[in-house]
């Protein structure tokens, strides 16, 4: 949160603040940008920095795009070119509305094709390169309408949900177990034991239809982590204290750790499994100390209250603890109308103009490259 508490505002086509680019080389890329913009209806910007201060680019970009919001609100047709000097990486963040013109891989090579100029220190001519590029992939038609509601969730937003839903998962697990104990053949627990089944996922569904995760996705996930919990729970009311920790801890520890070192949201099941079992065995080192305190305070616990039972259901209840760096700017135009024609007049340059986003958002997409 400190590291993002200084992101930098996009507020002209190129920001450059420190001096990468002679101003004529600034008003050159200014005018490519706003020429793509007129011819494509892509609202791009270059942010030149020297580093992002042990930051991932693609955080960094992400983070700067937020706090920007290039193209139009619904149509999401952003595009922010960010090139790190000092750290030799460059990442191009692009807009939902463009993902299906400009692919991720497509973005990478058209960052890494070139490589060897921004290894010279020839910025310009690699600037005006990547932005031909993108006048050749992205194509008007295949925008959303104007004034579309916009369905797309950032990556954050996405990380957000799939920790949500293992926490979810752990806490439904655990409500399973003391029903199941309680006695699945009472009338009142088996309509309890259904609601708890089916409210979460019916509410986890619903959230997550406007996100990139389909329900199968969300529906075999959650059960999936479910069964993991609910296995992990009952190892431990069985006094196979290690295990039933292993089970709780690891997974939840990956949970917690994995999406904030991934770059990409998880869509498939078999990465998201894949996903669990090596972030679980990754996490065994580190969770050593954890577990090694949860277990301490487990034994306490449990001498202390002797009486109490995880799976008891007695009348006392159930007790549990649970190089570079691109800026954008707009060229002038109206954020309130659909209309994107560049109206820079003859007084005012393209490297001053007005580059404020107008509301849209990027997921996470775009390629990054190392020269």
């Amino acid at each position: 949160m400190l590291v993002l508490a200084a992101v930098p505002s996009i507020t002209r086509p190129v920001m450059d603040p420190q001096g990468m680019l002679t101003p004529q080389e600034t008003e050159v890329v200014s005018r490519a940008l706003v020429d793509l913009r007129a011819q494509k209806q892509v609202q791009m910007a270059v942010l030149l920095v020297d580093t992002t201060d042990g930051q991932p680019i693609e955080d960094y970009a992400e983070a700067v795009f937020r706090e920007w919001k290039g193209g139009e609100a619904g149509r999401d047709n952003g595009l922010l070119l960010v090139i790190a000097r000092g750290d030799r990486r460059s990442r191009l963040e692009v807009g939902y509305g463009l993902e299906s013109s400009l692919t991720d891989g497509e973005a990478t090579d058209l960052l890494h094709a070139q490589g060897p100029l921004l290894r010279e220190g020839r910025f310009e001519p690699a600037l005006l390169a990547i932005i031909a590029g993108v006048r050749e992939q992205v194509s008007p038609e295949n925008l959303p309408s104007p004034g579309a509601a916009s369905t797309s969730w950032t990556r954050f937003e996405s990380r957000m949900f799939l920790l949500a839903l293992f926490v979810t998962a752990y806490v439904v697990a655990r409500l399973l177990l003391q029903l199941q104990v309680s006695g699945l053949r009472d009338a009142k627990n088996s309509v309890l034991a259904a609601m708890v089944v089916a409210l979460p996922s019916a509410a986890l569904v619903s959230i997550g239809w406007s996100g990139p995760h389909s329900p199968v996705f969300i529906l075999v996930a959650y059960g999936a982590l479910v069964g993991l919990f609910f296995c992990g729970w009952s190892l431990l009311q069985r006094k196979q204290t290690l295990w039933g920790l292993l089970l709780l801890i690891l997974p939840m520890w990956s949970a917690l750790v994995g999406p904030l070192r991934s770059h990409e949201p998880l869509l498939e099941l078999s990465d998201f499994f894949r996903w669990i079992v090596l972030g679980s065995l990754l996490s065994v080192p580190a969770s050593i100390p954890v577990l090694f305190v949860g277990l301490i305070i487990y034994r306490v616990l449990r001498n202390q209250r002797p009486l109490v039972d995880w799976g008891s259901s007695g009348s006392g209840g159930s007790s549990s603890s649970s190089d570079w760096t691109v800026s954008a700017s707009s060229s002038s135009y109206d954020s309130s109308s659909s209309s994107w024609s560049s109206s820079s007049s003859s007084d005012s340059s393209s490297s001053s103009s007005d580059w404020g986003g107008g509301g849209g958002s990027s997921g996470g997409g775009g390629g990054s490259d190392s020269w």
